[in-house]
């Protein structure tokens, strides 16, 4: 009799391990079914992408040719990339940099004014970029930046700064102070103190800003 009791929670051991193992396979053959649903378009674009327009659709017989990406190659599109690049890397850099200084001036810093000068920094925020299109075509008429980099470069930093400065903030406020003033006890000057010591430690908080900063742009392109 006592076997017999044994050997009850042993089974319910057993059938419970086999339903586990089974919901489990299901949960891997479900999550490799949704896979292939979302990598399937992927794949077809890329091997369609070696045929001829002709063959575009066909199951069979069709040629391998690289023709697409030399007339792609050919039309500027590696100009368009490189351009693009870099304006990204310019407006995201110089966004970062500007963000992180005005950031540590306004985190740390007193001076008259400080309240009313972020207030006005935060207000350029609720201002939609769009409707700034007219006034900036004709500012940069005048000043003859169109179709120019630079232009291009001070919209896009324009757009991000304002939230970028926000978050960094927000960030520096959970930084002790007392770093600050050890630094600068140490003989550190301002500067030393905001790359060599705060700087490190907010790097988390810089890379998601550099990430809203790209966002940024390529919204705004």
């Amino acid at each position: 009799m006592a076997v017999i009791t044994a050997a009850v929670p042993v089974a319910a051991a057993g059938r419970r391990r086999w339903r586990n193992l089974l919901g489990e396979c299901a949960l891997l053959f479900l999550a490799f079914v949704v896979m292939l649903v979302l990598v399937y378009p992927t794949a077809w674009i890329f091997i369609a992408s070696f045929r001829t327009p002709e063959t575009m659709f066909a199951v069979g017989g069709w040629v391998f040719t690289l023709t697409n990406y030399t007339h792609l190659l050919g039309s500027g599109f590696a100009r368009a990339i490189f351009n693009s690049l870099s304006l990204c890397a310019a407006s995201v850099g110089l966004s970062t940099v500007i963000a992180v200084s005005a950031a540590y001036v306004f985190s740390r810093l007193r001076f008259r004014g400080k309240r009313s000068l972020f207030a006005a920094v935060m207000l350029g925020q609720t201002f939609p970029w769009i409707i700034l299109v007219t006034p900036l075509f004709i500012l940069f008429a005048r000043l003859g930046l169109l179709n120019d980099y630079l232009g291009m470069i001070f919209v896009y930093v324009s757009v991000s700064i304002p939230f970028s400065i926000y978050l960094l903030v927000g960030y520096l406020e959970a930084v002790p102070r007392s770093l600050d003033e050890a630094a600068i006890l140490d003989g550190c000057s301002l500067f030393q103190v905001l790359w060599r010591i705060v700087f490190p430690i907010m790097l988390p908080g810089v890379v998601a800003t550099a990430t809203y900063a790209f966002l940024s742009w390529s919204g705004a392109t």
